[in-house]
């Protein structure tokens, strides 16, 4: 339900976090969600409008320069 294995909850045996459809997290990935562990409250209400503000710009068309209209 919130993405802990079995066994590690169990027995504390590796890997800590079920990874989903054979689907493998990088380091990068595992560092970021050791990270978000340890926020507070308002440190992931932060977090999370963040990501929310960069799907927003990522889905938004590139804007147009100056340059680009040369």
């Amino acid at each position: 339900m919130y993405g802990y294995s079995k066994d590690w909850l169990t027995t504390g045996k590796e890997p800590k976090l079920v990874t989903g459809q054979g689907r493998k997290l990088s380091a990068l990935q595992k560092r970021i969600i050791m990270d978000v562990e340890q926020m507070n409250e308002d440190e992931l209400h932060a977090l999370f409008a963040f990501i929310e503000s960069l799907k927003k710009i990522m889905k938004s068309p590139p804007s147009r320069t100056k340059t680009q209209f040369r």
